[in-house]
């Protein structure tokens, strides 16, 4: 099996299926246009993802393991994300980068304000990171989870919360 066919085998065990959010997805032409518009590069396994998957939420009991950790990190060393975007990945790219500043943007989001974040900077390009709203140890309150978005999704488990 290929990675494209496990990472998309896993978002069918991830996606709860009742609680999709929206059911459009973005076009390669409105991508290129906010790559163009923004001065970014989207990493291919995102843009892929993005035209392909529309915004939904994560079953229930399903998180994912940090790489680093912060004192925030629950005790398990994993973390949950709720929702998944799609066209919130561009719609709120702006108050985004105007609070936190332009090295990553955010994917999704859990209910408790943190997000989610693809790296679209030279340092950390393709890379996902926890950003914790409230962190006080790091200025950027970033914390990698994985090397890429593919290894991202791969690493998806039921926790049981």
């Amino acid at each position: 099996m290929s990675v494209k066919d496990a990472w998309k085998g896993k978002l069918q065990e991830i996606v709860a299926a009742d609680l999709i959010d929206d059911d459009s997805t973005l076009t390669d032409a409105e991508l290129a246009q906010f790559e163009q518009e923004k001065g970014i590069r989207i990493p291919d396994a995102y843009k892929e993802f993005l035209t392909e998957q529309c915004s939904f939420y994560v079953t229930e009991d399903y998180g994912f393991p940090m790489q680093e950790t912060s004192d925030m990190t629950s005790d398990d060393g994993c973390e949950k994300l709720d929702l998944f975007y799609n066209r919130e990945f561009i719609t709120g790219s702006d108050s985004f980068r105007a609070q936190w500043g332009s090295s990553v943007l955010p994917i999704g989001e859990n209910m408790g304000g943190d997000y989610v974040c693809i790296g679209v900077d030279e340092k950390h390009y393709g890379k996902i990171y926890f950003l914790y709203h409230e962190d006080e140890e790091r200025e950027d309150g970033l914390y990698l989870i994985a090397d890429s978005f593919e290894a991202f999704l791969l690493s998806f488990r039921n926790i049981g919360w």
